[in-house]
């Protein structure tokens, strides 16, 4: 965590933006600096192509999640960590993009736009996977 505030400074950051807290799916989304922070507390209902609405209209990665293996979790977000997430130009919850995601039960999962991976954050190892085509 000391790694990440070095490279984006979140605690400083004046960014912040609460996108979506819904009671009944037990889903927060929110901005904060250069980051999309999604977080699904139900503890059994798993989500997916649920749609969050983002002000970055980048491609977005998956820079952090809490269910991968390593920390216990059950690796459900595996195939996700070499995708990029295109947003859509639709508005959605008073944000200008909108992405689909899996959301799995009890996680938490931290985007990053490519447009906000500095020459900082590269040092750290992020890096955007290569645009697949068809």
């Amino acid at each position: 965590m000391n790694e990440w505030e070095d490279a984006f400074g979140l605690m400083t950051s004046e960014h912040q933006y609460v996108s979506l807290s819904h009671e009944e799916d037990k889903v927060i989304v929110f901005e904060k600096g250069p980051l999309l922070f999604i977080f699904n507390f139900d503890h059994s209902k798993s989500y997916e192509d649920y749609k969050i609405g983002t002000c970055w209209g980048s491609d977005h990665i998956i820079l952090y999640e809490t269910d991968s293996k390593e920390l216990g979790g059950h690796g459900r977000l595996e195939q996700g960590k070499t995708k990029r997430f295109v947003p859509k130009n639709l508005s959605y919850y008073n944000r200008d993009y909108q992405l689909s995601l899996y959301l799995p039960c009890r996680t938490a999962i931290v985007l990053i736009p490519e447009e906000n991976i500095t020459e900082d954050v590269k040092k750290h190892g992020v890096v955007m996977p290569p645009i697949q085509v068809p």
